[in-house]
């Protein structure tokens, strides 16, 4: 069986506009009554290449630009600033230096080859909303191929560890699964989606919280500057 070398395969002057969709679900549970609150929020998110450094990473700058602020289907009018950040990353997806955390995480590849059917693992940590660090391991298979805009991509499926912590006799559990369409002929993060459950039981089980985030990555357009003709051209779109 054919083997794949995973890994990005990024241009200075590259441009990577992604379409981002957040949704958190939160459900709070006390004696047998809910209450359920759904926010969703889209972004767009632009990726510059700023510069391929000697050891083959890259060096990137991140535009993400609120477009949209629903609570219960309902319009926020709460404003949700533009943020800009600066990340370093190596080729085969490790962020060596960030100046902010992205809501999109790309998933980290294997130094071999891999076969369909593979599995490898790579660690990770999260932040948590009480400012606390927790770390995981995540576990990626190479599923199949599979069809994304006309374009053959790796489909990889991603599931975390389950965290679990008990503290003041409230119990609280973290999980992670997903789906990411890679593209091995450019290279580059196509579709991805993520979901993750937090939930906090107190001992006597009267009051229960729950929070899935499910965050919704799509490739829009990948454009790259073309040195011949020093004019802009799509490549995917």
């Amino acid at each position: 069986m054919n083997q794949i070398n995973l890994e990005y395969r990024m241009k200075e002057g590259q441009l990577y506009i992604y379409d981002v969709y957040i949704t958190n679900t939160k459900i709070y549970r006390e004696n047998g009554k809910e209450e359920k609150e759904i926010d969703e929020i889209k972004l767009k998110l632009l990726q510059r290449v700023s510069k391929v450094l000697p050891n083959g990473a890259y060096e990137l700058y991140v535009e993400i630009e609120p477009i949209s602020f629903l609570r219960n289907s309902n319009p926020q009018e709460v404003a949700i600033p533009t943020q800009t950040m600066k990340m370093t990353m190596d080729k085969k997806g490790k962020v060596l230096a960030s100046t902010m955390d992205s809501p999109v995480n790309s998933p980290t590849f294997p130094d071999k080859p891999v076969s369909i059917g593979e599995t490898w693992v790579a660690p990770a940590q999260l932040k948590l909303q009480d400012g606390g660090n927790i770390n995981l391991n995540y576990y990626y298979t190479a599923k199949g191929i599979e069809k994304f805009k006309s374009y053959d991509t790796l489909v990889i499926e991603v599931n975390s560890d389950e965290w679990k912590n008990k503290m003041n006799e409230v119990t609280q559990s973290l999980k992670s699964k997903g789906v990411t369409l890679f593209s091995t002929e450019y290279g580059s993060l196509m579709k991805s989606e993520v979901e993750t459950e937090v939930k906090a039981l107190l001992e006597d089980k009267s009051q229960e919280f729950i929070s899935i985030v499910k965050v919704k990555v799509e490739l829009d357009k990948l454009t790259q500057k073309d040195i011949s003709e020093t004019e802009e051209g799509f490549i995917i779109n």
